[in-house]
């Protein structure tokens, strides 16, 4: 079986850039489905390359061209990834720019990027624009330039490539079992798109939409999914570091207070999510009185119920207390007619783990 490759590694195709920047996003599924897009900044597509072009003829010249002495090599060194633009100084980025006749101030620059959250879009708008005189591959180094300027002239300042990297690179770590650095990267994600989107938007939903309405940059993961999975994780991250469970309180209140306006069932599980992770840091009166909120404002919540009773057995950090959880469970069955097959499931298991003892 070949290894695991990190969107972090080399990518394999031997393009000299990351798996992430280069593959990985080639191999996502299409943009037609919605939950799934991804970067296309200014690259041509291959029906596109093709256009108009005798398919084995054009493919065969690529050959010829990196058959030649040093052509392959060559092709690497003429790429441009974010981690070579990196590797320069914010001098030698300027002056590359302005050898393609491309002008970059600033002070101008500053000011262009306070109406935008995306440095791909900036890049769109104002500097391929101009009248640049870039070539083949250095036609990519204006909008990765734009990146990194961004991230070194107004760090303060988040943008949807900033998030998107966050999230990629906590993808990634996650992906490997390293909870602690992929939680950071993820936790820094949230951070930037707390501030980020306008104020207007006000459901996780429409961050999805307000994206999508841009021409060119896209996020390689929806949000309004990513949301759901970050909580996921930090309970994960939580039964090795109890940290984590303070950071899910902090996350899922955080997110109803951001996005209050967010669909019904997403709201309800952070709710939930909130109210259970009081349950494993051991307030159980403060567990208690949410979900009992909870399943006023929800009563025909099945999970809301069974998450409930759950805390009086199945966490080990009380006294078990099999009464109170077959009580709620079956306060569950009265509100929750639709799913009774799923809360009499938990009951069995309940009856089954008392007659064990």
């Amino acid at each position: 079986m070949s290894p695991k490759i990190r969107k972090k590694d080399p990518c394999p195709c031997g393009s000299g850039k990351k798996y992430k920047d280069c593959c990985f996003r080639k191999e996502r599924p299409s943009k037609d489905d919605p939950s799934q897009v991804h970067n296309q900044p200014r690259g041509e597509k291959l029906e596109e390359l093709l256009e108009g072009q005798d398919v084995l003829e054009k493919l065969g010249g690529i050959l010829r061209d990196l058959q030649t002495e040093g052509g392959f090599q060559k092709c690497l060194e003429d790429m441009w990834d974010s981690k070579k633009v990196a590797k320069m100084s914010t001098q030698k980025i300027v002056e590359k720019l302005e050898l393609l006749n491309v002008h970059f101030d600033e002070e101008q620059f500053r000011e262009q990027a306070q109406d935008y959250i995306s440095a791909i879009e900036l890049a769109e708008d104002h500097y391929y624009t101009q009248d640049f005189t870039a070539e083949g591959y250095d036609e990519d180094f204006i909008w990765l330039a734009i990146i990194e300027l961004w991230k070194r002239l107004i760090s303060d300042k988040a943008n949807l490539e900033m998030i998107d990297d966050a999230i990629l690179d906590g993808h990634d770590d996650l992906g490997y079992g390293d909870y602690t650095n992929g939680l950071k990267e993820w936790e820094a994600a949230w951070n930037m798109i707390k501030t980020v989107f306008p104020p207007e938007i006000t459901a996780i939903e429409k961050t999805d939409e307000y994206i999508n309405s841009f021409p060119v940059f896209k996020l390689t993961y929806s949000l309004s999914n990513w949301c759901q999975d970050f909580e996921v994780k930090l309970y994960n991250g939580g039964l090795e570091d109890k940290s984590w469970v303070t950071g899910r309180i902090t996350y899922a209140q955080e997110f109803c207070e951001r996005f209050p306006d967010t669909d019904r069932a997403v709201l309800q599980n952070m709710l939930r999510a909130e109210a259970e992770s009081y349950a494993i840091v051991g307030d159980i009166e403060k567990a208690e009185n949410l979900f009992e909120l909870l399943t006023k404002r929800f009563p025909d919540e099945a999970n809301l119920y069974i998450a409930w009773g759950d805390i009086y057995w199945k966490i080990n950090v009380i006294p078990l207390d099999y009464e109170k959880a077959e009580k709620i469970y079956r306060s569950g069955l009265d509100h929750c007619p639709a799913e009774r097959d799923r809360i009499y499931e938990r009951l069995k298991k309940l009856e089954k783990e008392k007659g064990e003892i």
